[in-house]
């Protein structure tokens, strides 16, 4: 993992910055992705609703970044079931979720991968170093 990730982050933060120029006002809003966090006994379940992108990445980065690094359980769980989309800097910026999850010894999960989402996390790789689940977590967890 550690020869393709700086590849792939560094792809995606320039492949970002011209789409974000390019998109102009067609850019999407941040507040298109709702993030909720929810605590549960043996995992802390992070659901993403909308799509994850150039614009929203940002926000869901720091978000992760405060839950693993204040992680109070083994696991954080991240529920896509309600992303109809990710892109190439979403995908970064899990992978870089990871990193910190591992640095402090908490196993990150992806769940709810469906259709297209999960055959893009299977093509590029990054599906096989998360521990993935097809199922929603549970919230009582």
């Amino acid at each position: 993992m550690e020869l393709i990730t700086p590849t792939l982050v560094s792809f995606c933060r320039s492949d970002a910055l011209s789409q974000r120029y390019a998109l102009g006002s067609r850019a999407m809003n941040a507040n298109d992705l709702q993030i909720e966090v929810t605590q549960g006994e043996n995992a802390t379940v992070v659901s993403l609703s909308g799509r994850v992108s150039v614009d929203s990445s940002p926000m869901l980065r720091d978000r992760l970044q405060a839950v693993l690094q204040s992680a109070t359980t083994p696991a954080v769980v991240v529920d896509l079931e309600n992303s109809p989309s990710v892109d190439c800097s979403g995908i970064a910026t899990l992978v870089e979720a990871l990193k910190i999850a591992r640095t402090h010894q908490v196993a990150l999960q992806l769940t709810g991968l469906q259709g297209r989402l999960r055959n893009l996390f299977e093509i590029t790789g990054v599906l096989s170093v998360f521990e993935a689940t097809a199922a929603s977590p549970s919230k009582e967890s």
